[in-house]
């Protein structure tokens, strides 16, 4: 039903650290799904490719160097054969097993989600924003309703739409509404910026989205490296 996305580079050693700490839980989260992964550096690859083969079952791995994030995350994405994708920070900590994927994925299955916001899950998981239907195991709501403007790349969605927006991004995206932090076009989140205020998700206004009550993924932020890519 989902395959996973990954597209980072990882040049700080806690960072690392926190993300092979992590893929063990992943994997098995994770383990009947394919995984599409790209290393844009050099830096860390040989021990970063070794732990995912060791850990991901299904595992596509790429060290393509274009710093070109969007557009090399596309090519990965026209490569998925699964109806969803699942997009995943390399700092996303999981906190889940595969049951409880599941029963979201059943969900969101049933209820034919378009998109499932996958970030600050803290403070979005909760019934208090107009618009949720409480779910058994999430809230839906239509992107007219969204909690946050913001159509955010930590997400699961279906292939097509995501593509879509991925073009959309690529044909556009010298004309970014707003500058967030590192504002340059090759970076991760400056797509977020582009999908941002008047052109972000409440514009799909019967886009239906969900969002888990369990908080399925904890950021790690200590160490930002957006930098590294400019």
């Amino acid at each position: 039903m989902v395959s996973v996305i990954q597209n980072f580079i990882c040049t700080d050693e806690k960072r690392l650290q926190v993300m092979l700490d992590n893929l063990p839980a992943l994997g098995e989260a994770f383990k009947d799904f394919e995984f599409h992964v790209n290393l844009n550096d050099t830096v860390n690859l040989e021990i970063i490719q070794k732990e995912y083969e060791k850990n991901i079952k299904k595992l596509n791995f790429y060290n393509n160097l274009e710093k070109q994030w969007a557009e090399v995350t596309l090519s990965m994405l026209e490569e998925v054969k699964t109806p969803y994708m699942i997009n995943l920070c390399e700092d996303q900590i999981v906190h889940f097993d595969s049951n409880d994927l599941q029963n979201v994925l059943d969900e969101v299955k049933e209820l034919d989600i378009d998109y499932v916001n996958l970030t600050k899950m803290g403070k979005y998981s909760k019934n208090t924003f107009p618009g949720y239907t409480e779910c058994e195991y999430g809230y839906s709501y239509v992107g007219s309703d969204s909690p946050t403007g913001r159509l955010s790349t930590d997400c699961m969605a279906k292939i097509d739409f995501w593509k879509e927006r991925f073009v959309e991004f690529i044909q556009n995206k010298h004309n970014c509404p707003h500058d967030i932090p590192y504002p340059y076009e090759n970076i991760p989140n400056y797509i977020e910026g582009y999908y941002d205020h008047s052109i972000g998700i409440r514009r799909f206004k019967d886009l239906k989205c969900y969002i888990p009550k369990k908080i399925m993924f904890v950021e790690y932020n200590d160490s930002l490296e957006k930098g590294t890519y400019i």
